[in-house]
């Protein structure tokens, strides 16, 4: 899958339209101090954070992969704002067997520190902005291809702010379950 939403309604039935979202759409909410509002999360690939703007208010977390050049990110004037993280797609398994890899630097694994980081920008953004004011619009997440490390981000966001809908990251795509462990753990914290 290349790009996937999970689409978030407000008790009026209007939809937060993206003209990008083609795949995964379900309707769910969020309530917070007995507001309802509504956010999307998206989910997409290098390819598709570098062609397709989201067209509504939100922030981009591009994940890359470590030596790799930044992602040169679409121009789009409703991005509030964005945070690069670098690592590799290995989950926990692949940890354990490539050990020597990581101690030497030559992988560089999802860490407490960067699941931290995540939180922090969307919880705690610099500028004010905040997930918990029902802003941004959007959460727009990339990786690589789309699939695993942007998909396990996406499946802890909805476990965050909308349990019901977490499932469905899952039977979606395949969430990288290193980075979703450690973003859910770190969510408890």
């Amino acid at each position: 899958m290349d790009f996937g939403a999970l689409l978030l309604r407000v008790p009026s039935g209007r939809r937060c339209a993206c003209r990008a979202s083609r795949h995964l759409r379900a309707p769910v909410r969020r309530v917070r101090a007995g507001i309802e509002s509504t956010m999307k999360l998206l989910n997409g690939s290098r390819e598709r954070s570098e062609q397709v703007p989201v067209g509504v208010p939100h922030l981009v977390i591009s994940i890359y992969d470590p030596g790799s050049p930044l992602p040169r990110l679409v121009a789009d004037p409703t991005r509030l704002d964005r945070l690069f993280v670098a690592f590799h797609d290995l989950r926990d398994r692949d940890c354990d067997i490539v050990k020597d890899a990581i101690e030497t630097g030559v992988l560089v694994p999802f860490t407490v520190e960067m699941a931290t980081r995540l939180w922090r920008f969307v919880e705690e953004d610099e500028s004010g902005l905040s997930v918990r004011d029902g802003i941004p619009e959007a959460i727009a997440v990339y990786c690589e291809a789309g699939v695993s490390r942007s998909a396990a981000v996406c499946a802890a966001f909805a476990r965050a702010y909308c349990p019901e809908d977490e499932e469905r990251w899952w039977t979606a795509c395949a969430p990288n379950d290193r980075v979703y462990r450690l973003l859910c753990e770190q969510r408890k914290t």
